[in-house]
């Protein structure tokens, strides 16, 4: 393993053809601090590392921290036959990778694919600062000071490009750490990789801790469903831990595999996806440029479609004939062929309001300190209760939630063995046995004299239509003191009702401080 002696920037060889760059549409952009895509994942801290080359004992990780796939002790990492690399055991994503031949697998044994560590060279880097040269990172020597790439500038032009050996699919990409915290560790970097180092597709945009523990992160793999082949990482430092200091990169290490026959299928099967989007790129020029004779021959030579045959008909329809009949014609056919459905999953639902008309319905009056719940399976919610800004109410009223119209269960609980006027209770629906439970009231402090403070507990039965009192005072049996603004929910599996928090209603007139239950 060497390194470039020689300081480059940008460097290619003379004879390097320039490659298209293609636009990589399956990424997801919506950012995170240090993990924009989720789809990167951490794969574990890699054990030892924060352990210098002279220190006789490891430590040793707990033997159920890693995953069963992964040794510790040995330089390869062993990834599950489930992988989609596998020629013979083919997953869904298996079409774009098969290699016949090249492993098989033995179901009794659960064969596993190899993914070493490969070597590298340092092929080019923006700069360096004082002795903290590139090549430092071939090494991992956590216990010294000097061993990293230190850059001279802090700024996003910062970068180092490691050539690979041979051709190889980068799995993984292991970041080696000082053995304390250090300020110019890496909070935010990008690595990018591809066949050559002017045409880069970016695998990962991540972070590290700012620890002594090395991490291994797995990088992306495939480019619209193509695994990408490399033989160039670059890595692009963007941030430190400390804003004022430059960034430094102690120790890199990568895995995958360069196993020939499984590498070259890829490459093979990546420049034929080039090959192909470069041609649909030529056919949608000819196209919008109207070369109609060039548009044709160049796709009955290739036999490649521009496009999914629908947006060919849609596109003729809308732009060559305005024939927008045509067009509904179309997207109908499209939205019965389910071509929409995976779009339409992407797209975030979004709150609606919608005016009951009150001329239409009769709907209980206006009132605050009412409470409202909902039988979930008939689509019925139940509103009691409440303050009308002069008295405190006992009404009861059903609203069905599909056609919303309003009914009156009753317009006084309480003359039919149900509980009286009240506002700010609590109130919530069992779903199992059909039946309501109400608890808690608000009593104004000019009656708290003449007023009993018992908290009862009703239980209101919607199938039977009938009342029943559980407990004319819960603070009797062990339960909550008489409270308000309280909340209640119910447990269908375990049958048990919760309440939580509320205001006590204290018996002294005088006192009006805030007690919370």
């Amino acid at each position: 393993m060497t390194a470039h002696t020689e300081q480059t920037s940008g460097m290619a060889a003379a004879d390097t053809q320039p490659e298209a760059m293609f636009i990589d549409d399956d990424t997801n952009s919506s950012p995170a601090p240090h993990m924009t895509n989720p789809n990167y994942r951490i794969i574990m801290p890699t054990p030892g590392s924060s352990t210098s080359a002279g220190t006789s004992q490891a430590r040793a990780p707990p033997s159920n921290s890693l995953p069963s796939w992964i040794s510790a002790a040995q330089s390869k990492t062993y990834f599950p036959a489930s992988s989609p690399i596998l020629g013979g055991a083919a997953t869904d994503d298996a079409a774009t990778a098969r290699v016949e031949d090249a492993m098989q697998v033995d179901s009794a044994h659960e064969l596993r694919t190899e993914y070493d560590i490969l070597p590298y060279e340092i092929f080019s880097w923006s700069n360096h600062s004082a002795n903290f040269l590139p090549h430092n990172i071939l090494t991992d020597r956590p216990h010294d000071q000097a061993s990293r790439w230190s850059t001279n500038a802090n700024n996003h032009r910062q970068f180092i490009t490691l050539r690979l050996e041979r051709p190889a699919l980068v799995r993984s990409i292991k970041f080696g750490k000082f053995y304390k915290t250090h300020v110019c560790n890496l909070k935010e970097f990008k690595v990018f990789g591809g066949m050559t180092q002017d045409n880069m597709v970016e695998l990962l945009y991540s972070g590290l801790r700012n620890d002594s523990e090395a991490e291994t992160i797995s990088i992306r793999q495939r480019l619209n469903g193509h695994y990408i082949p490399c033989q160039f990482i670059k890595i692009q430092p963007l941030l430190a831990y400390d804003q004022k200091f430059n960034f430094s990169i102690w120790h890199v290490e990568l895995r995958g595999t360069i196993d020939a026959q499984i590498v070259q299928s890829i490459i093979d099967r990546f420049n034929q996806y080039k090959d192909e989007e470069t041609i649909r790129s030529c056919l949608k020029f000819y196209r919008d440029r109207n070369y109609t004779s060039a548009f044709e021959a160049l796709e009955k030579q290739t036999k490649l479609k521009l496009e999914a045959p629908i947006l060919s008909n849609l596109r003729e329809a809308l732009v060559e004939k305005c024939n927008y009949t045509r067009v509904e014609q179309l997207l109908h056919e499209a939205e019965r062929s389910s071509m929409f459905t995976s779009c339409a999953a992407k797209i975030p639902y979004a709150a609606k309001w919608e005016l009951v008309e009150s001329a239409v319905f009769t709907m209980p009056p206006g009132r605050g300190g009412h409470q409202m719940c909902v039988d979930e399976d008939s689509r019925i919610a139940y509103l009691y209760g409440g303050w009308d800004g002069k008295r405190n109410l006992d009404d009861l009223w059903m609203l069905n939630m599909d056609t919303g119209r309003w009914t009156c269960l009753s317009l006084s609980t309480h003359e039919q063995g149900g509980p009286g006027p009240r506002s700010c209770h609590a109130m919530c629906f069992d779903s199992e046995r059909k039946c309501i439970y109400i608890m808690g009231k608000y009593v104004d402090f000019e009656y708290r004299g003449n007023t009993g403070l018992e908290n009862d507990l009703y239980c209101y039965d919607t199938i039977n239509s009938e009342w029943l009192v559980l407990s004319e005072n819960t603070e009797a049996m062990s339960g909550p003191k008489l409270v308000y603004n309280s909340q209640m929910a119910f447990d269908p599996r375990g049958h048990r009702i919760y309440v939580y928090g509320g205001k006590v209603v204290l018996p002294d007139v005088s006192d009006s401080t805030t007690v919370y239950s």
